[in-house]
């Protein structure tokens, strides 16, 4: 059970690098960006960041496409646990129309020193169907492991392991002409505990 939790989160990362990154990754515009006091700096897509405590992350989605899009926003802890952030509830709305924006924030907090991460997943909506949410994909995290600091997930991770990515049907191509863009960004971080402050993970 542990190691399929380990290859859903491997799965799900690695999928970021098959997704398409032409004219519609152009129009959806997924940024991020953390406050700090009076200080404020972007956090780049596919790079670990150095964050504090405490720190502030604001996600911001805006929709220059024609068309509308649904939206994901998975947050991936060093646990290989894996929470719906966007929509924060089964049910609530995760469409943006075309020309629309929204946001989310995050306060962050110390989580030893494992690198956590943000995945947001935007799909193309097609006119009269209903929202597509990925939140199915929330897993619990896995228990810490004692001894060692680098237990054997982490060796795993290390060394790359091979998750494929299921391909199409077999004996035929599906043709693209009809099928949703779609566009995933991920942001990862490590945060810095504060001393004498025991570990809280994240708050959204």
């Amino acid at each position: 059970t542990s190691f399929q939790s380990i290859a859903k989160v491997l799965s799900l990362l690695r999928m970021s690098n098959h997704i398409s990154r032409g004219r519609f990754a152009k129009q959806v515009q997924i940024t991020a960006n953390v406050g700090r006091a009076d200080e404020y700096f972007d956090v780049r897509a596919n790079q670990i960041q150095s964050l504090q405590d405490g720190d502030l992350l604001t996600l911001n989605l805006k929709n220059e496409s024609e068309s509308a899009i649904d939206v994901t926003v998975l947050y991936v802890d060093g646990e290989y646990g894996i929470t719906a952030m966007y929509p924060a509830e089964e049910g609530d709305a995760n469409r943006i129309e075309a020309g629309g924006s929204d946001w989310l924030e995050l306060e962050l907090y110390a989580e030893a020193s494992a690198t956590e991460r943000l995945v947001v997943i935007a799909v193309e909506a097609q006119p009269n169907t209903m929202m597509r949410d990925f939140s199915f994909l929330a897993q619990p995290r896995l228990p810490r492991t004692r001894g060692n600091k680098t237990s054997l997930y982490d060796l795993f991770l290390d060394a790359g392991l091979s998750v494929k990515v299921p391909e199409t049907t077999r004996g035929a191509k599906k043709s693209r002409r009809h099928s949703s863009q779609s566009l995933m960004k991920v942001f990862s971080w490590k945060i810095a505990p504060k001393q004498n402050e025991k570990n809280k993970g994240i708050r959204g």
